[in-house]
């Protein structure tokens, strides 16, 4: 009999449900007067991004968008001069950069407000920052399909989330849901650019690595807001499938669920999906999706979780990769996780993990998806429900004036 008590009845698989075709605003990359409301002084900066709707009044008559990718450099930009003709209250002035991403860069960026100054507008520095995925048109157009990360199906499927909620701001269902929202998805001519509110504490990952292993109590923390996230995605009908700590930012000690660049949006009615391709992380992927078979989209998902859950309470990955040839992937996920669990911890005390915690991840981490337990079946877990919860201590920024 199936443990799971949300697995499709049909073994029949259908191919996912496309996305709605996602519609980014225009956008203009300019040079302009931005306003430093800490010494009431006015300067003019590049690479600063304003959406518009219509013509832009250029100082040289033309409209001209950036060709450099250096801050510093004035080369190429529009200066603007005249009135922003979608009346849009909000810029982004790009800085440095984050990190490299598959199709371009992560930029840090500075959230700028409209502002009228003898008749001109100029925008004025705000103390919040944005996080910019600058990602190339040439290098979509040139790649995409031969990638396992699709941008387009990023942007798509996260302003689907935003329409689906329209009611809320991105940071009220980011606080709430647990996943990262767009505060924009923009386009020029050359750059597909998505608009992030900035996390301030980095990967959960990095916050693991510093404390080898997070106490049960820690782990119980950040997997609530796990599973929330998940649930928040299933709800709308979308299948993450690379869930990870790396794929996890910390925002005042708020973990969010990122990067939707291999999400599929499952089927209208709870089917089964057809093979997809392999893809994701090897240590958080399910077998199914090693092996390239038929899988449920929700299971893949908790197991990614459940994945990440042994991480948090051991410090080490229960596997190299989830097929039977790797010998402890065979035994784990043919129920005797327990029993090696217990063999590791006296050999170091330090790895010892709780019965009901264990009995947690034996019941997620079965080799057969049938056998493990639904997102409803885990957040009713005796482990889940405990109230012995850990709170971390935010970490106090070091960076008080972003633009300084």
């Amino acid at each position: 009999m199936k443990r799971n008590d949300d697995y499709p009845q049909s073994d029949e698989a259908v191919d996912p449900d496309e996305f709605p075709r996602f519609q980014p605003d225009q956008c203009i990359r300019i040079t302009a007067r931005v306003y430093n409301p800490l010494d009431n002084s006015t300067t003019t900066v590049n690479n600063v991004l304003v959406k518009t709707t219509a013509p832009v009044s250029c100082i040289n008559g033309s409209l001209s968008l950036s060709s450099s990718d250096d801050c510093s450099n004035n080369e190429g930009m529009t200066e603007w001069r005249g009135q922003n003709d979608a009346g849009e209250e909000r810029a982004y002035w790009l800085q440095r950069t984050i990190r490299q991403a598959i199709y371009g860069k992560v930029r840090q960026g500075i959230v700028l407000n409209r502002r009228s100054l003898n008749g001109e507008v100029i925008w004025e520095i705000t103390n919040k920052l944005c996080a910019v995925k600058e990602m190339s048109w040439n290098y979509i157009e040139r790649h995409r399909g031969s990638l396992a990360e699709d941008p387009i199906k990023e942007v798509s499927a996260m302003q689907y989330l935003k329409e689906n909620d329209a009611s809320r701001s991105a940071e009220s269902i980011m606080s709430s849901e647990h996943v990262i929202m767009p505060l924009d998805l923009l386009s020029d001519e050359r750059y597909l650019y998505s608009v992030m509110p900035y996390c301030d504490g980095g990967e959960l990952f990095d916050r693991l690595e510093q404390h080898e292993k997070f106490t049960e109590p820690e782990a119980r923390y950040w997997f609530r807001q796990i599973l929330c996230g998940i649930d928040f995605l299933h709800r709308n009908g979308i299948c993450h499938r690379d869930i990870s700590l790396e794929n996890l930012l910390v925002h005042e000690n708020s973990s969010l669920i990122i990067d939707l660049g291999m999400c599929l949006r499952l089927p209208s009615n709870r089917r089964l999906i057809s093979p997809q391709g392999t893809c994701g992380k090897w240590h958080y992927m399910s077998p199914e999706i090693a092996l390239n078979r038929v899988f449920d989209g929700y299971a893949v998902d908790l197991w990614s979780a459940g994945v990440i859950l042994f991480l948090m309470l051991t410090g080490i990955p229960p596997w190299e990769r989830p097929l039977l040839a790797d010998e402890r992937f065979r035994y784990m996920t043919a129920g005797y996780l327990a029993p090696i669990l217990s063999e590791w911890a006296q050999q170091s005390p330090n790895l010892e993990v709780s019965p009901e915690a264990m009995d947690l991840l034996q019941k997620m981490l079965w080799f057969q998806p049938k056998e493990r337990l639904s997102l409803r079946q885990v957040r009713a877990h005796p482990w889940i429900l405990q109230e012995d919860v850990s709170i971390p201590i935010a970490s106090v920024s070091s960076q008080q004036q972003p633009w300084a």
